[in-house]
This record gives structure tokens, C-alpha cells and sequence, in this order.
């Protein structure tokens, strides 16, 4: 492995034992791109064979629009393994993160930032199990989390869970 960047923070990372997590990425030779997106099946792969970890986890980052409940509005979100919760230690400051059976395929359970929750929701504390819509397509709220939570982009406002079908445990390229 090769390790080129160094964070200093006068803080703190905050997430459980921080100074254990590490971001792992591929790196595409041809391209000479060092922090290549990893395929849903290279992850697998990884995952399933490494010993150096405890575990691991996928986030991708992308751009959704949520209509009703206000004016539609695009927002970025963070696909996400069930495991990337656990992983960091972080829980939600209301209801609940995805189980294991939610990280499947067109599963509808998403949770949001306190942000959202605050400026779209007007901190309604009964969002819990409300829906949402995303992208056209009605979503669960299962859980808000805590105040300035954020991993990698402090943009980010949902957690949508990951969901790697059948098809993504082979092994190969980026995923598109």
C-alpha cells in the first residue's frame, strides 16, 4: 500500500478509535488515477478475503432530488454498506441506522442529516417512518443523525443504503 496524504487536525476525527480508520481506493495504472472508484466487486472481493481490517465498508457520494414537503431541491447523498455506521461508531441522534437486510437492492429506508431535518422537516420528531421522496421514488426516514456529522463531504444530507445485487460480486472495473 502506498500512503501519500496526511490529515493534522488539532481535533480529533469524530468517530470511534479514529486514529484506526484508513480510506482505501484503487488505484487505475493505465490512467494513473491513485483514488479510483472501487467496483461493487473488487469491495466484495476485498472484504471477504482481507485480514488486516476489522471491517470494511462502501460510501459513494452523488446528487439526488427530493420533491414533496416543500419545494424540490437537489441535495448529495452517500450511498452506503450496511456496515458504515458500525464502523464509525457513530449513532443516530433519532431512530435507527439500516440493518443488514435494508443494504439490498431498490431498498426504500434512508436516514438524514440533523440539517435536512431541521430546515426541510422543521425537527419534526415524528419523521421516523415517514416518506420521503428521492429521486421519484418514496424512501423511509429511519434515523437522523447527530448534529455535524459528515464523512469525507460535509455537503452530504442522506444516507441511502448501498445495496449490491448479484450481478456486482464479480470483479472488475469502476463502477458506473
Amino acid at each position: 500500500l502506498e500512503f501519500r496524504r496526511v490529515l493534522f487536525r488539532s481535533k480529533p476525527l469524530p468517530y470511534k478509535d479514529p486514529e484506526r480508520l484508513v480510506v482505501v481506493w484503487e488505484h487505475n495504472i493505465p490512467r494513473d488515477r491513485k483514488n479510483n472508484v472501487v467496483s461493487p466487486g473488487n469491495f466484495i472481493h476485498w472484504r471477504e478475503m482481507q485480514q488486516s481490517f476489522d471491517d470494511l465498508a462502501a460510501v459513494g457520494t452523488t446528487r439526488v432530488t427530493m420533491t414533496g414537503d416543500g419545494e424540490p431541491e437537489e441535495t448529495w447523498t452517500q450511498a452506503v454498506s450496511a456496515s458504515f455506521f458500525p464502523l464509525l461508531g457513530v449513532e443516530p441522534a433519532l431512530g435507527r441506522i439500516f440493518t443488514a437486510e435494508e443494504d439490498r437492492p431498490n431498498n426504500r429506508a434512508a436516514v438524514i442529516s440533523d440539517r435536512i431535518w431541521r430546515r426541510r422537516f422543521s425537527a419534526d420528531p415524528n419523521i421516523l417512518s415517514r416518506p420521503v421522496t428521492i429521486n421519484g421514488n418514496a424512501y423511509t426516514v429511519v434515523g437522523v443523525m447527530p448534529p455535524g456529522f459528515s464523512y469525507l463531504d460535509r455537503r452530504v444530507d442522506l444516507w441511502l443504503p448501498m445495496g449490491f445485487s448479484a450481478e456486482h460480486r464479480t470483479p472488475r472495473g469502476r463502477w458506473h
